[in-house]
C-alpha cells in the first residue's frame, strides 16, 4: 500500500494535486497532522500486507489491499482508521490551510468537469470554485470517479477470457451505471452554471473565447457560411458569433438549440429561395423550414463526430420527402385524401321530388325503354283512330307485338307530325307551366284566355276582311282552317315575345338571371340550411352549376350551327342539356316545391353535392396521374439542382473541430479571430454565379419555371364541395333528424 492509496481515503481528490501542491499543504498545521495520521496507518496496514505466513485477501474497501488471519483483525484496523479519522477532520475542518487544499481539489476538478473553466481569468476560476453548486462536486463526484477508477483496476486485472464471464459482465455493467451517474452529476453541474445569474460574466467571458472558435469550426465543415445571408451584408461566420454571444447572456442559454437554430436558418434561406423560383401555388415554408431543421441536425451530428458533410445525398433526402409532399398535396382534398364510397340510393319518401323521378336510376329507364316504344307507338295509333278494336286479350297482345315489329315506322311518322307542329311548341310549353306551376288563379286565368284571344281575334280580323268578298260559306270554311293554324301560330309567337319581354325586363329589374326571386334564399331554404350564409352557399353551387352548363351549351351550339361535333361532343352535349334540367328541378325540389317535405331536400343536395364530389375527384386523379406529377418531379429536381448550387462548396478536410461549448480540448483553444471574420468574396461571387447561372437556365421558358398543376380546379372546387357537405353534417336540422 502506498501513502496515495490511504491519503484518498482520508482527503478524496488528493491525489488530483501536483506534487508541489501537496509539499505545500503537509508543511501546514493541519497537513502536519493530516501526515502523521496517514503514516501512522501505513505502518499499521504495510506488515500485514508483507506477512508471508498469511494469505492475501482483497478488502472491498476502495483499493486497499489488507492481509490477515482473522476478519476481526481487519475490521478493528477499519474501526480505528475511521474514529481517529473522525478526530483528525474535527481538529482541521475549520483551519484556513484545509479550506484552501478543498479550494484547490476543487479546482482541480472543475478542470476535468468543465474544459472551459481554464477560459476565465484566475478571479472568475476563483468565484466559480467557490459557488455553492460547484464545492457540491467535491461531496458528490469525487466518490463516483474514485469507485470507477476501482472498478476499472478490476477490469483491467482480468484476462480476457474472465472479462467475458459472469464477474467481468459484472464490473462492465458497475462501470456504465457509474459513468451514467456521473454524467448527470455533471448534466445538472452545467445547467445550474447556465442558469445562474451571477455566472452571466463568467459565461460572456467563455463565450468570448469560444464562439470564434466553434464558429470557425463550423465555417470549415460547412463553407457556405463564409458567404453573407441577405439582407445582412455581413458574413453567417459573424453573425452566427454574434447569436452565441447573444445566447450565452439569456438567464438561462442554450446553446445547442441556438445552433440548429441558427443552421436552420441559413438552410431554410436556399431552400425557400429555390422552391420560390418554381413553385407559386403552394406554400412550401414550413415544409422547408422542417426539412433545413432535420439537416440542419445532420450537420451538428456529423461535425460531433468527425464525419464529412453529406450535403448532396441529404438533399437527395428533401428531393424525394418534397416530390412525396407535393403529390400528397396535389390529392389534398379539404385537408384530407378523399375516397369515393359508393352509397345506396335512398327511394322511399321521394316521390314527391321532380328531380328524384326525371334522373331517379339508369337501371329503371334501361327496364322502361321497351315499353316505352310500345306506349308511343300504342298512344299514336289510339290518336289517329288506326287501332283495332279487338277486345280480346289474345288479339291484343297480338296488336302490340304488331306496334313493337312497326315501331320504326311509327316513330318515323311521329317525328315528320311533331315537327310540322313544333312551331306550336312554345303555346304548349305555355300551358303546361300554367298547369303545373302557376299558383296564383287570376294569373292563372289571364294567361290561359289571353292566347285564345289571340287567335280568336285573327280569326274574327280575316272574317271580316273576307265578308266584303260575298264569298260562299263553304270557301268561307274552307279558309277557316289554315286561318285557324295562323291564329294558334300567332298565339304561339304572342307566347314567346310575352315570355322574351317578360324575362328581359324582369332579369333587368333584378339585376340578373340568376337574381329573380325563383333564385333567391327564402323562408323554406332559411328553415332547411339553418341560416343564410349556409344557404347562400347551397345557392351559389346550383348557380354556377347552371352557369357552367349554360356556358358549356353556348360552345356547343356555335359550333353546332355549322355542324362541326363531333360524336362525343354530341352525346357530351345531350348529357349536358339532361344535367341541366336535373339540376333545375333539384333546385325546385328545395326552394319552391311545397309537395316535397322539407327534410328531405337536404338528402337530395347532398347527392347532388357528394355526386359533384366525386366527378371533380376523378378528374383531379386523371390530371395529376397523367400531366401533374411527371412536371411536378421536374421541378423539383430543379429546385434540388439549385439548392445544391448554393449550399454545396469545395471545403477541406475537418480537423480538430471543438463539437461542443465545454467538450473541447485545452490545446485547442488558440484560435486566430481575425481570420474567422474574414469573408471570402471571391467564394461568395462564384457561388452567386453559379446560382444566378442554374436560375437563368431554369427561366427560359416562364411556363417551365412556374409549375401549376392542371389538376387544382378539380381540387378546388372538390375542396368546396366537401366543405359545403361539412356545413350539412353541422346543420341543426340533419342533427336533429339524426337523432330522431
Amino acid at each position: 500500500m502506498q501513502f496515495i492509496d490511504l491519503a484518498v481515503q482520508v482527503i478524496p481528490g488528493y491525489d488530483l494535486l501536483e506534487k508541489n501542491q501537496k509539499d505545500a499543504f503537509e508543511q501546514t498545521e493541519a497537513g502536519r497532522l493530516f501526515k502523521s495520521f496517514v503514516s501512522k496507518f501505513l505502518s499499521l496496514a504495510n506488515p500485514r500486507e508483507t506477512n508471508s505466513s498469511a494469505p492475501v485477501r482483497i478488502i472491498k474497501f476502495g483499493w486497499s489491499l489488507l492481509s490477515g488471519k482473522l476478519e476481526s483483525e481487519r475490521s478493528a484496523f477499519w474501526d480505528q482508521f475511521s474514529k481517529e479519522k473522525t478526530d483528525l477532520f474535527n481538529s482541521i475542518k475549520g483551519s484556513r490551510d484545509y479550506e484552501a487544499l478543498i479550494n484547490r481539489i476543487n479546482y482541480e476538478l472543475l478542470k476535468i468537469v468543465y474544459p472551459d473553466f481554464l477560459l476565465l481569468t484566475p478571479p472568475q476560476q476563483s468565484v466559480l470554485t467557490k459557488a455553492p453548486f460547484s464545492m457540491s462536486l467535491y461531496s458528490s463526484l469525487l466518490p463516483l470517479m474514485t469507485a470507477q477508477a476501482e472498478e476499472q483496476k478490476k477490469f483491467d486485472a482480468m484476462d480476457q477470457w474472465q472479462k467475458g464471464t459472469s464477474p467481468g459482465m459484472d464490473v462492465r455493467s458497475r462501470l456504465e451505471e457509474l459513468e451514467e451517474e456521473k454524467e448527470k452529476i455533471i448534466k445538472e453541474w452545467t445547467m445550474k452554471f447556465q442558469k445562474s445569474a451571477k455566472m452571466a460574466p463568467l459565461r460572456e467571458r467563455i463565450a468570448e473565447h469560444r464562439a470564434p472558435e466553434r464558429a470557425s469550426a463550423l465555417a470549415r465543415a460547412l463553407p457556405i457560411l463564409n458567404n453573407t445571408l441577405p439582407p445582412s451584408e455581413r458574413s453567417m461566420v459573424e453573425l452566427y458569433i454574434e447569436e452565441y454571444k447573444k445566447e450565452n447572456r439569456k438567464a438561462e442559454p442554450d446553446l445547442a438549440k441556438m445552433e440548429v437554430e441558427f443552421l436552420t436558418s441559413v438552410i431554410f434561406h436556399h431552400l425557400q429561395n429555390a422552391s420560390l423560383n418554381h413553385i407559386n401555388f403552394l406554400n412550401l415554408q414550413n415544409f422547408n423550414h422542417d426539412q433545413a431543421k432535420e439537416i440542419a441536425k445532420k450537420i451538428l451530428k456529423a461535425i460531433a463526430k468527425d464525419r464529412a458533410i453529406s450535403m448532396a445525398s441529404w438533399l437527395e433526402e428533401y428531393e424525394d420527402n418534397l416530390n412525396r409532399h407535393v403529390e400528397r398535396r396535389l390529392r389534398l382534398i379539404n385537408g384530407k385524401i378523399r375516397k369515393i364510397v359508393a352509397k345506396a340510393e335512398e327511394k322511399s319518401g321521394m316521390l314527391s321530388s321532380l328531380s328524384y323521378l326525371f334522373w331517379h336510376s339508369a337501371a329503371v329507364n334501361k327496364t322502361t325503354e321497351f315499353f316505352d316504344k310500345l306506349a308511343d307507338a300504342h298512344a299514336f295509333i289510339q290518336y289517329t283512330g288506326m287501332s283495332t278494336q279487338n277486345e280480346s286479350s289474345y288479339l291484343v297482345i297480338v296488336d302490340l307485338y304488331n306496334y313493337y315489329r312497326s315501331a320504326g315506322q311509327i316513330t318515323e311518322t311521329r317525328t315528320i307530325l311533331f315537327s310540322l307542329l313544333k312551331p306550336f311548341m312554345p303555346l304548349y310549353e305555355e300551358y303546361k307551366e300554367i298547369g303545373l306551376y302557376e299558383k296564383n288563379v287570376y294569373r292563372k286565368i289571364f294567361r290561359t284566355v289571353m292566347p285564345l284571344l289571340v287567335i280568336a281575334g285573327f280569326v274574327v280580323l280575316v272574317a271580316a276582311m273576307l265578308s266584303p268578298l260575298a264569298i260562299p260559306e263553304l270557301a268561307f270554311l274552307i279558309a277557316a282552317i289554315p286561318t285557324l293554324f295562323l291564329g294558334i301560330f300567332l298565339a304561339s309567337k304572342y307566347v314567346t315575345i310575352k315570355n322574351e319581354l317578360h324575362q328581359y325586363f324582369r332579369t333587368k329589374y333584378y339585376g340578373g338571371a340568376f337574381e329573380i326571386p325563383e333564385f333567391k334564399i327564402n323562408p323554406r331554404m332559411l328553415h332547411i340550411f339553418g341560416s343564410e350564409e349556409n344557404a347562400e352557399v347551397i345557392r351559389a353551387i346550383y348557380i354556377n352549376e347552371l352557369k357552367a352548363c349554360d356556358e358549356l351549351e353556348k360552345s356547343y351550339s356555335e359550333r353546332g350551327g355549322d355542324g362541326l361535333l363531333t360524336e362525343e361532343e354530341l352525346k357530351l352535349r345531350k348529357d349536358n342539356i339532361i344535367r341541366r334540367h336535373s339540376i333545375l328541378l333539384e333546385w325546385y325540389d328545395i326552394h319552391s316545391n311545397n309537395e316535397l317535405g322539407f327534410e328531405k331536400v337536404p338528402k337530395i343536395v347532398e347527392k347532388r353535392l357528394t355526386d359533384i364530389a366525386d366527378e371533380e375527384t376523378k378528374l383531379m386523379e386523371k390530371d395529376i396521374n397523367e400531366h401533374d406529377l411527371q412536371k411536378a418531379r421536374r421541378c423539383v429536381a430543379r429546385i434540388v439542382s439549385e439548392a445544391k448550387a448554393a449550399l454545396i462548396v469545395e471545403h477541406s478536410h475537418i480537423m480538430d473541430i471543438p463539437v461542443n461549448p465545454g467538450t473541447t480540448s485545452t490545446s485547442t483553444l488558440a484560435t486566430d479571430e481575425s481570420s474567422v471574420s474574414e469573408r471570402p468574396a471571391r467564394r461568395t461571387r462564384e457561388t452567386r454565379a453559379r446560382v444566378e447561372t442554374s436560375v437563368s437556365s431554369s427561366s427560359d421558358s416562364q411556363a417551365e419555371r412556374f409549375f401549376k398543376p392542371k389538376s387544382l380546379k378539380h381540387q378546388k372546387k372538390a375542396t368546396e364541395m366537401e366543405q359545403a357537405l361539412g356545413l350539412l353534417e353541422m346543420n341543426p336540422l340533419q342533427l336533429q333528424l339524426s337523432v330522431s
